[in-house]
Formats: C-alpha cells, structure tokens, sequence
C-alpha cells in the first residue's frame, strides 16, 4: 500500500530469482482454470538469454512495467502451449506477456 492508501503492485524484474516462481505459479494457475493436467514442478525452468529490457507503458490512467527479453522456458509440454495461448504472468487481457516461439534459435 502505498502512503495514501492505494494498492500499489510490485513489477519483478525478471533477472530476479523470483520472477521464474510467479511465472510458474501463474502458468500453473492457468492450466487449473483451464482442466490442463499439465504442473510446473521439477520439469520447469526458465533461464534469460538477454538482458531485460525495462518498458514502461501507461493504460487506462495506469503504469505499468514492462520488460523485452529473450528466455528459455523448459516445462510440460502442456504448459508451454497455455504459456503462447494465454501469455506469462499478468495483465494478458491488456496485452501483456504475449510471448513468440523461437523453436531452435540460440
């Protein structure tokens, strides 16, 4: 909360340890909601493959902080798939944490 008594929201930066624990609660999440078996446990990683790059970006009388970053993200097949459908983390509806597939790439 903030001083005036406003919810405030804490961004991860995602080269925070962290940041690879809310993706993977939020993308087990998504696959509970969805009836997907598919669980983020021991299967899961997520590693950086460039430095983050911080965006910030206002929607609807909002900040809202963004990051641009290559990774890697080794999981269930399963949610990898719900991963590129419904996107990492939160603030998907608004277009946030959409991600593209780079199959191969290094």
């Amino acid at each position: 909360m903030t001083a005036d008594g406003r919810k405030k929201t804490y961004f991860y930066n995602p080269a925070e340890k962290d940041f690879a624990i809310q993706i993977q609660e939020n993308l087990n999440r998504k696959a509970s909601a969805l009836g997907n078996s598919g669980r983020a446990r021991e299967s899961f990683s997520f590693k950086l493959v460039s430095r983050p790059a911080q965006r910030i970006v206002k929607y609807k009388d909002f900040t809202q902080i963004a990051w641009d970053f290559r990774f890697e993200l080794n999981a269930d097949p399963v949610l990898i798939s719900t991963a590129y459908d419904w996107g990492l983390g939160s603030k998907n509806a608004q277009g946030f944490g959409m991600i593209k597939i780079n199959v191969g790439d290094s």
